[in-house]
C-alpha cells in the first residue's frame, strides 16, 4: 500500500484555555484531508484483497495442472523399454530407446520393429501439457493433455489419430487442430476404434468434442472428408486393364490382388497387402503374354492359395499361387493347360466355385463359335482342366454368365444372332467332369452385342433373374429343380429401342426386384418385377422424361429404393415407394451433373451415406443419402475397374497407358 494518512493536529484541551479555539480550528481543518486519504487507502486495501483471491484461484488451477502432468507422467513412467521379441497386450506403454518417446502397442502381439519408425504397430503418446503443438509422420494416440495443434506428415498411407477417451476430457469446440503436411490421406478414429473420417494432404481438421459421456464420445469436425485412401501400390511398368482384375481375401488382414494386361508384351501379375502391417509384397509375374492374355480371373482354392485361370490366345491355363505373408510362389510346376478350339471374342471369361470345385466359362469366335464351360479340380497345388461343354456350338460366342446351386452350375448364355435364344444350362459338377441337365429357354435374341444388352444377378431364393434391352423390356426367371431349368418371362412395359443397356437392377426381396432402365428414346421406365416360386409378373411401369445417360441403383431403405440417374441437365435421385406390386415415386433430390455415381466399380456404402468415386470424366466425387445427393471432395483417382470387398472399401485400379498401373485402397467412413 502506497497511501499515507497525515497524523492529525493536536486537539484542543481544557487545561489550555488560551489555545482551544485555534487548536480546535486546526483539528477541523485537517479532517477533510485525512477522509481523503483514507478512502485512497481503502480502495488499495480492496486491490489487494482481490489479487490475493485471484492468487488463489490461480495456484487451485496449476495444482489442477500438477495432478495432470502428474497423471501423464505416472502413465508415461509405466513405460518399459521396448524389446522385439516380448510379447505385448494391445495397448501396452513401452519408450523408444531411439528417441526415448513413449508408445502403446496396436493390437497384440510382438514387439516388431523399434516403435520409433514401425508406425503400422505402435502409437506414440503425446502427454506434455502447454506444449502448444507436435509434429508427427505416423500413427498418434491422443490423450486429453495432449498439445492440442498437430502438424502430420504421414510416410504412407493408412495412418491414422485416435481421439482421447471421451470420458477424461470436457466437451468443447476446438479440441484438435491437425493439418495434413504430406502426400496421404490421414485418418482420424474415436476411443472405441471407429474411423470417423480423413484429413486430404495439404489440408487441416478442426475436431472438437460434443458428448462426453461415453469413451468413444461425439466429435465433429471442420475439415474431415468421410472417404480416404488407405493403400495405394505403384507398380512402374507392368500395365493393366480391367478385363485381367481380381481380389481375393486371403484371410481378414490380407488381400490378393491379380492384375495386368492383354497386349502382346503384356503379362498377368499378383501381389498381397496385409492390413495388419500396411504393407505390400513384391508384385510377382504368373504369366508372361504370348499374343495377349484376356479374362485372367482368381479365386481363393485353400487356405493360402489362389486358382488362377487366364487365356493368351487359344491357350487356357489354370495354375495354383501359394501365400506366405505378403510374399507370393507361383506354382509352375504343376500348371494345367488346355487349347481352345478358337480364340475369345469377348472381353474375357468367368469363373465360379461350385462345390470343391471350379467353373470357367468363356465364348469363342470364329471358326469354333459358340460359349463353352470347362470343370477344374484341384489335388494340393495341381489343378486339373476338364473337357469342354458347348452350350450353343455355331452361334456367336458371348462368354455366359455363372451362377452356382449346391454343386449345379448354372450358366446364363446370351449370344446374339437370328434364332440364338436366351437359356439357362444346368450342370452337376463332379471333380473336373460336367453333367447336363435340362436347359430352359424364354427368349428368342436378334440384334445386339451380348452382355452390355442385359444384367442379371441370382436373389436369395436361388432363381436367377436376367432384365434385357435385345428385342425389349423383358425380364426373365429361370427356376431350378434338381437338375431341371424351368424359365418364365414377363414384358417390362414402355416404348424401347434395341440399345445398350442403359440402367440398374436390384433386389427388393427374394421375390421382387426393382429394374430402371433407359428406352433409348429420351426416357426411362421403372418397375417391379415378381418372382412368384418362378412365375414372373410385372407391376405397371412409370415413365420418367429426362433422357438418362447413366443410372445407377443407390440404396433401399425400408420400401424405399433409390436410383441416381444422369442427363443432359442435372443428377437426379429419384426414390420409388415399393411396398405394393408397382413403384410410384415419392421424393427426388438433385445436384450438378459432374459428379460420380455410385455405379459398379465406383461404389462404396458406410451406414446411410453411399458414394460414387473415381470417375475420371467427373469432377467431384458424390455422396447420396436418404434426403440429398451432393457433391462431395474427390480424391483425385481416376478408377479404370474397381471390386469390393466389405460394402465400405473398394479396391480401385488406376492404368498409366505405357507407364504403368496403380492400385488403391478406398474407405468410406459413417
Amino acid at each position: 500500500m502506497t497511501t499515507v494518512i497525515d497524523a492529525l493536529p493536536p486537539a484542543p484541551s481544557t487545561d489550555d484555555p488560551d489555545n482551544f479555539d485555534p487548536a480546535g480550528d486546526a483539528l477541523l481543518a485537517a479532517l477533510p484531508t485525512m477522509v481523503t486519504q483514507q478512502n485512497l487507502a481503502n480502495a488499495e486495501v480492496s486491490a489487494a484483497a482481490a489479487a490475493t483471491a485471484a492468487s488463489a484461484a490461480l495456484a487451485t488451477l496449476r495444482a489442477s495442472d500438477a495432478a495432470s502432468s502428474a497423471a501423464a507422467a505416472a502413465s508415461a513412467s509405466a513405460a518399459t523399454k521396448w524389446d522385439a521379441v516380448t510379447i505385448y497386450a494391445d495397448g501396452a506403454p513401452v519408450w523408444s530407446p531411439t528417441n526415448r518417446l513413449p508408445y502403446r502397442r496396436i493390437g497384440a502381439g510382438s514387439g516388431g520393429a523399434d516403435p520409433a519408425s514401425n508406425g503400422a504397430q505402435w502409437a506414440i503418446q503425446l502427454l506434455g501439457i502447454g506444449l502448444g503443438g507436435v509434429s508427427l509422420t505416423g500413427n498418434v494416440a491422443l490423450t486429453s493433455t495432449s498439445p492440442g495443434a498437430i502438424s502430420v506428415t504421414p510416410s504412407q498411407p493408412g495412418l491414422y489419430a485416435i481421439l482421447p477417451d471421451a470420458t477424461s476430457c470436457v466437451a468443447s469446440a476446438g479440441r484438435f487442430a491437425i493439418y495434413n503436411a504430406g502426400d496421404y490421406d490421414y485418418g482420424v478414429k474415436d476411443y472405441s476404434g471407429k474411423q470417423i473420417g480423413w484429413i486430404r494432404a495439404g489440408s487441416g481438421a478442426t475436431i472438437g468434442l460434443v458428448d462426453n459421456t461415453t469413451a468413444g464420445g461425439i466429435w465433429v469436425s471442420a475439415g474431415l472428408e468421410k472417404t480416404g485412401v488407405t493403400a495405394t501400390l505403384n507398380a512402374p511398368g507392368i500395365r493393366s486393364n480391367a478385363n485381367n482384375y481380381a481380389r481375393v481375401a486371403l484371410d481378414a488382414t490380407r488381400t490378393f490382388i491379380l492384375f495386368g494386361y492383354y497386349g502382346a508384351t503384356g503379362g498377368i501379375y499378383g501381389v498381397v497387402y496385409d492390413s495388419s502391417s500396411l504393407t505390400w509384397g513384391a508384385p510377382v509375374l504368373i504369366r508372361a503374354t504370348a499374343s495377349g492374355i484376356l479374362g485372367a480371373k482368381a479365386l481363393l482354392s485353400a487356405a493360402n492359395q489362389v486358382l488362377v485361370t487366364s487365356v493368351d490366345g487359344v491357350a487356357l491355363e489354370a495354375v495354383t499361387i501359394t501365400a506366405s505373408g505378403v510374399g507370393l510362389t507361383v506354382n509352375s510346376g504343376s500348371k494345367a493347360t488346355a487349347t481352345l478350339g478358337s480364340a475369345l471374342q469377348d472381353d474375357g471369361c468367368g469363373l465360379i466355385a461350385v462345390g470343391s470345385s471350379w467353373v470357367i466359362g468363356y465364348g469363342q469366335g470364329s471358326p469354333a463359335t459358340g460359349a463353352f464351360l470347362r470343370a477344374i479340380s484341384v489335388s494340393g497345388t495341381t489343378p486339373t482342366i476338364g473337357a469342354a461343354s458347348a452350350l450353343n456350338s455355331g452361334a456367336n460366342g458371348i462368354t455366359p454368365e455363372l451362377y452356382a446351386s449346391g454343386s449345379i452350375v448354372r450358366a446364363l448364355a446370351i449370344a446374339p444372332g437370328s434364332g440364338v435364344n436366351l437359356t439357362c444350362y444346368p450342370f452337376t459338377v463332379s471333380g473336373s467332369t460336367l453333367t447336363p441337365g435340362t436347359s430352359a429357354v424364354t427368349m428368342s435374341l436378334t440384334s445386339g452385342a451380348g452382355r452390355s444388352y442385359r444384367k442379371s444377378h441370382q436373389s436369395s431364393n436361388g432363381n436367377i433373374i436376367c432384365v434385357t434391352a435385345e428385342g425389349g423390356p423383358y425380364a426373365s426367371v429361370f427356376k431350378l429343380t434338381g437338375t431341371v431349368e424351368a424359365g418364365s418371362l414377363v414384358g417390362l412395359g414402355g416404348s424401347w429401342l434395341t440399345t445398350p443397356f442403359v440402367g440398374d437392377v436390384f433386389p427388393l426381396s427374394a421375390s421382387k426386384t426393382f429394374v430402371a432402365v433407359s428406352d433409348g428414346l429420351g426416357s426411362y421406365t421403372a418397375n417391379i418385377l415378381t418372382d412368384a416360386a418362378g412365375t414372373a409378373t410385372a407391376g405397371t411401369p412409370v415413365v420418367s422424361s429426362p433422357s438418362p445417360t447413366t443410372i445407377a441403383k443407390v440404396a433401399l431403405a425400408g420400401s424405399i429404393a433409390r436410383i441416381a440417374v444422369r442427363s443432359a441437365a442435372a443428377v437426379v435421385q429419384v426414390g420409388y415407394d415399393c411396398s405394393g406390386a408397382s413403384p410410384s415415386i415419392v421424393a427426388t433430390t438433385s445436384t450438378n451433373r459432374d459428379v460420380s455415381l455410385p455405379e459398379d466399380g465406383h461404389r462404396l456404402t458406410a451406414s446411410d451415406q453411399v458414394y460414387g468415386v473415381g470417375d475420371a470424366g467427373r469432377g467431384w466425387d458424390g455422396c447420396f443419402s436418404a434426403n440429398s445427393c451432393r457433391l462431395a471432395k474427390p480424391l483425385n483417382i481416376s478408377l479404370l475397374a474397381g471390386i469390393n470387398g466389405a460394402a465400405n472399401e473398394l479396391w480401385g485400379l488406376s492404368n498409366m497407358p505405357g507407364l504403368g498401373s496403380t492400385i488403391h485402397r478406398i474407405e468410406a467412413a459413417a
